[in-house]
């Protein structure tokens, strides 16, 4: 694209973070590249992958902006892409993923009929390793949207919007003023990044159209996180210290999240971890509660739960 077509305020960034997705990375990139209607460009931020991506990405030639770094996460490759993007909206699509026709002209023609909205997500279809599929159409779980001809939009915090979406576009000036995403954060950082970007914009346009295929893959930073206790209690620690700044009738979703965080804690015998989390959320999840069944677990001493999951081990 020219770079008088770029600095266009409807121009949008589309950035890459790339670790070791050889076999997926020119999906990835053709869809982006076959977009239409809209100028773009893709920065592609390596973070110092070994498995031949490199290569990959390399023969895209000026197709492409290519960008390598010393390993530093998904987080600061993205963060990387935007400190180099040159347009006025951001959009993200991990290696793994591809976008579907009309995808990058949806988000700004969402923009169009609500220049208020600063950010935008779409659907998406999850593809299973077994080959099934799995749509998620965000207007049909969000209730109180405004519909503008195929598209939607809040003017308040929806929290549902931050559990299995994937980051959409976003104005480059509202990614700056929410600090980008926690470069300390290995997984969820979509979630906590979705979360204060749509505390921060008056309006958050929702795209019910399905744009964007999520592909399973085996041995996912998400799988791996999910077996680091420690990590999962430090994330869910800063999931309640936004509660303060969310609406009571919008816990539930946050909720959701500490139950599952809370059950993983349980799983991988994180029983310290696990009883503080429980009592946290007791306290500040006021009119919402995580499952009968862990509430329940929490009030118990520690020595119990000790006892109760060295039981469970043996019956397993």
């Amino acid at each position: 694209m020219a770079s008088a077509d770029l600095r266009s305020m409807q121009a949008i960034s589309v950035i890459v973070p790339l670790y070791n997705k050889r076999p997926t990375l020119a999906r990835a990139l053709d869809s982006i590249l076959a977009q239409e209607g809209v100028s773009f460009e893709v920065i592609v931020v390596d973070d110092d992958s070994n498995d031949g991506s490199t290569e990959v990405a390399l023969a895209y030639g000026e197709k492409i902006r290519y960008i390598h770094q010393q390993n530093a996460g998904p987080a600061a490759a993205r963060n990387r892409g935007v400190l180099e993007s040159r347009c006025g909206l951001v959009a993200f699509l991990d290696a793994d993923d591809e976008l579907l026709p009309g995808c990058l002209l949806a988000h700004v023609k969402c923009r169009e009929l609500s220049p208020a909205a600063r950010l935008s997500i779409c659907s998406s279809r999850a593809i299973h390793l077994d080959g099934s599929t799995q749509e998620v159409r965000l207007a049909d779980r969000v209730k109180g949207l405004r519909a503008v001809d195929e598209f939607y939009f809040t003017e308040r915090l929806c929290a549902e919007l931050t559990r299995y979406v994937y980051v959409g576009c976003v104005d480059r000036e509202l990614f700056d003023e929410v600090g980008g995403f926690d470069e300390g954060l290995r997984s969820w950082e979509i979630t906590d990044f979705n979360l204060r970007a749509s505390l921060a914009s008056p309006v958050v346009g929702i795209i019910n159209d399905i744009y964007i295929n999520v592909y399973e893959t085996p041995g996912s930073q998400s799988t791996i996180t999910h077996k680091d206790s420690k990590y999962m209690f430090s994330f869910a620690e800063k999931l309640l210290s936004l509660i303060g700044k969310i609406p009571q009738d919008q816990h539930e979703p946050i909720v959701k999240q500490i139950d599952s965080i809370l059950g993983a804690l349980w799983a991988n015998g994180a029983i310290a971890e696990f009883k503080w989390l429980a009592s946290k959320a007791e306290r500040e999840l006021s009119g919402c509660r995580p499952s009968h069944k862990l509430n329940m677990l929490g009030k118990l001493p520690e020595t119990v739960l000790k006892v109760l999951y060295e039981v469970r081990k043996l019956k397993a």
